[in-house]
């Protein structure tokens, strides 16, 4: 069934330069292992969307080969914005890789939700306790402080 990309695999095993990242080489064996790491992360029914997204290449790579190992359906976003993340998510229910906030800012976060179609109601639970850090890192700073003067 995965004929090809079995024998593909099989090639990479013992090559001591399969690509290079940053100037330093990364080994066949290296990057199977990352793969093995991957197809362990990405534990889910077969058949199941997953969006995937890595500043890495290699790591992308690594985790495209695991998530088809597996039997997975990839969604490839073309950046990784809040909007774009927020649109995805109302079909895909799993990411992998580096989607991390782009931002904290609540107005930024409610427009980009409101953009992607999301009901207000819903925009703003989300949105909202980030309204809060500033105050708890003030009331943080402010009980620190007090200690520090006892």
């Amino acid at each position: 069934m995965h004929e090809p990309l079995d024998r593909l695999l099989s090639t990479l095993a013992g090559r001591p330069r399969l690509a290079f990242r940053g100037g330093i080489a990364v080994s066949g064996d290296a990057f199977l292992a990352r793969i093995g790491a991957w197809h362990t992360t990405l534990a889910l029914p077969a058949g199941s969307t997953v969006a995937l997204a890595h500043e890495d290449a290699i790591e992308f790579a690594a985790a495209l080969y695991a998530a088809w190992l597996r039997g997975l359906t990839v969604l490839v976003p073309g950046d990784t914005l809040p909007a774009t993340v927020a649109a995805i998510a109302r079909d895909v229910p799993w990411f992998a890789g580096e989607f991390g906030a782009a931002t904290t800012h609540p107005a930024v976060l409610l427009r980009a939700f409101d953009a992607a179609g999301w009901p207000p109601g819903l925009s703003f639970l989300l949105a909202s306790p980030l309204l809060l850090i500033d105050q708890f890192a003030a009331r943080a700073r402010a009980i620190r402080d007090a200690q520090m003067t006892r």
